[in-house]
């Protein structure tokens, strides 16, 4: 039996060919690929947003806690150690004394630098607390001690921080690090 050619062509076509199915594919590939694109683009983003936001966030935190603390030490009460990763402050009084609470004179604070963390030590009329973990995910902090222009006989007017974080991705150490400055109030003040 013979099926002529006219015969199928009255029925008409009923389906795709290979060819245009092999064009949709690759479109819809294409859709797809450019969609994942977009995605990992955007997590990439959400993720340096959120490294930056908790830098920030423990960078303006340790400068408020060591501004407090360093502006209202004693005039001679401010030291940094040798290696520069302790700065100790002595007080003569403290008001508004966030550590030691009523009826409690704070006598000193310590801060150190140590595997990646700042701690916090303090001592309170004859009592040490600490060192308790203040700021963590850092790479360096060092304190520096430096003179006031005024006064070259004062050695404690003034304290240099300089703190650095592991480098995000495309960025450079400098980029990283950052320096700030406190003044001792009653040193500058004289």
């Amino acid at each position: 039996m013979m099926i002529s050619h006219e015969r199928l062509r009255v029925g008409g076509q009923k389906g795709f060919s290979l060819v245009e199915l092999m064009v949709a594919l690759v479109i819809g590939l294409l859709v797809v690929f450019g969609a994942t694109q977009v995605f990992v683009a955007a997590k990439v983003s959400y993720n340096r947003t959120a490294e930056l936001s908790v830098r920030q966030e423990s960078l303006r935190f340790f400068v408020d806690i060591l501004s407090l603390d360093v502006r209202s030490s004693a005039v001679n009460g401010v030291s940094v150690s040798a290696d520069n990763a302790t700065l100790s402050l002595e007080y003569d009084s403290r008001t508004d004394d966030p550590y030691c609470g009523a009826g409690n004179d704070l006598v000193s604070v310590n801060y150190s630098y140590s595997s990646g963390a700042v701690s916090l030590s303090y001592q309170c009329d004859s009592a040490s607390y600490g060192p308790d973990p203040l700021v963590s995910g850092i790479e360096d902090v060092s304190f520096e001690q430096f003179v006031s222009i005024q006064d070259a006989d004062l050695k404690t007017g003034y304290v240099k921080v300089a703190m650095s974080f592991p480098t995000l991705p495309g960025e450079t150490s400098s980029d990283s690090t950052f320096t700030f400055r406190v003044a001792n109030r009653e040193a500058v003040a004289r």
